[in-house]
C-alpha cells in the first residue's frame, strides 16, 4: 500500500538513455524504490557508493531522497545496521550523493537501496550508480561528551535548559567535538505537561542551545519536545559547530 510507481525514464538521463525513476504517485505514505543487490562483499572492508540524483516536487531533500547500503549475511538476514547516504555534491542539474562506509562483521553482500519518501507530488531520478572498495580511511580522534542530569523543581523550560547549560560550562573540557544532552531537556524537573513545554524548532532553546554549540565550537545533541500545529513530537536536535540546525 505504501509503496511508489516506479518505472524506467528514458528521457531524463545523464548519458545513455534511461534513468531509475520514482513517483510519489499521490500517496502520502510512499516510501521505496529500486534496489540492487550486489554479492561478494567482504566483512571489514570499505566500500564507496555514489550515485547521481535530479527531483521534481521535493521540499525536502534531506527527509524525502534516501540512498543506502543494507548490509546481508549468507543467510540474507541484515548484517549490522544500515549505512546512509549524506554527503551531497551538486553537478549540474543533478546531484552526486556519496557514502563511504565499513562492510558489517558476518556481511557477504548488500542491497544498494534508492529510495524516495513521504513525497506524495514528487518525482525523483537516479542513474549512474557505483559500488566500489576503497582503502581504508585514517582514524580521526573524536572527543564526546555525556551530561546525565534530572533538574529538580524548575518550573519552566528555560530554567532546565540553563542548568544544563551551567552543567555543560562546569564540566565539559574543551575541546569537544560532540556534547550529548539527554531527552526531553524541555519538559525534566518543570512539573508540567509535554504539550506545556513543546516549541516550534528553531526555537528558544535551539537558539540557546546554538549559542554554547557556537562558543565551544562544538556539535550539539539534545531531546526537546516540538510543536508542529496540532501535532507534538518527541525530537532529536543536532546543532552544528557554527549555532545552527
Amino acid at each position: 500500500e505504501i509503496a511508489p510507481r516506479t518505472f524506467v525514464d528514458r528521457v531524463h538521463a545523464r548519458g545513455r538513455a534511461g534513468s531509475l525513476a520514482i513517483s510519489g504517485n499521490s500517496n502520502a505514505a510512499a516510501y521505496g524504490g529500486w534496489e540492487y543487490q550486489a554479492p561478494g562483499i567482504e566483512a571489514g572492508r570499505w566500500y564507496r557508493l555514489a550515485a547521481y540524483y535530479r527531483a521534481a516536487g521535493i521540499t525536502d531533500e534531506r527527509l524525502q531522497v534516501v540512498a543506502r547500503l543494507d548490509w546481508t549475511k549468507a543467510d540474507g538476514s541484515r548484517a549490522g545496521q544500515p549505512d546512509y547516504g549524506y554527503r551531497v555534491a551538486p553537478e549540474g542539474e543533478w546531484r552526486r550523493v556519496t557514502l563511504e562506509a565499513p562492510a558489517p562483521e558476518g556481511a557477504t553482500a548488500v542491497k544498494i537501496q534508492l529510495f524516495l519518501q513521504n513525497a506524495p507530488y514528487a518525482t525523483l531520478w537516479w542513474d549512474d550508480v557505483t559500488l566500489e572498495p576503497i582503502a581504508t580511511p585514517g582514524p580521526r580522534r573524536v572527543t564526546v561528551a555525556t551530561i546525565n542530569q534530572r533538574p529538580q523543581r524548575t518550573g519552566a523550560a528555560a530554567e532546565s535548559v540553563r542548568q544544563f547549560v551551567e552543567t555543560i560550562d562546569r564540566a565539559v573540557k574543551d575541546p569537544t567535538d560532540v556534547i550529548l544532552l539527554p531527552e526531553g531537556i524541555t519538559v525534566v524537573g518543570t512539573g508540567k505537561k509535554y504539550a506545556e513545554v513543546a516549541e516550534s524548532i528553531p526555537g528558544p532553546t535551539t537558539e540557546r542551545l546554538g549559542e554554547v554549540a557556537r562558543a565551544r565550537n562544538s556539535y550539539l545533541v539534545a531531546g526537546i519536545y516540538e510543536r508542529e500545529g496540532q501535532a507534538l513530537y518527541n525530537t532529536a536536535v543536532l546543532i552544528d559547530r557554527q549555532g545552527k540546525v
